[in-house]
């Protein structure tokens, strides 16, 4: 009887402990989001405010990486790991904001997508 509970709990321990790795290690998660041309300057997509291409996005956190938007305006992060990351948005010349240029996101567990920039 003594080695049916050292099996049992040996078991538990193993799937606890790999199902917290992947949860904490697993880098499968990513941010995504786009920037959009704010044509009413009221901070809200709309159905006429285009994406706008050629913008710097740095991601900085658990792990660091820029990238520029494509010409739908939409950028990626992927292959992160769970965490608190910091989103930001170089202003091209000519434009300003219509909302923040910087976003604190927490990574636990699901992607976090949507994460938009609006500028006019």
């Amino acid at each position: 009887m003594k080695h049916k509970s050292i099996i049992v709990i040996a078991t538990v321990f193993s799937l606890f402990f790999f199902s917290s790795l992947s949860i904490v290690w697993g880098a499968g998660f990513s941010i995504t989001g786009m920037v959009f041309d704010d044509k009413n300057c009221n901070g809200q997509r709309n159905a006429v405010d285009s994406g706008v291409s050629g913008v710097s996005i740095n991601l900085t956190g658990p792990s660091t990486a820029s990238t520029t938007t494509a010409s739908g305006g939409t950028y990626s992060f992927s292959g992160l790991i769970a965490g608190t990351y910091v989103v930001t948005e170089t202003l091209p010349s000519d434009y300003c904001a219509t909302t923040p240029i910087k976003k604190t996101i927490s990574l636990v567990k699901k992607d976090v997508n949507n994460q938009n920039f609006g500028i006019s």
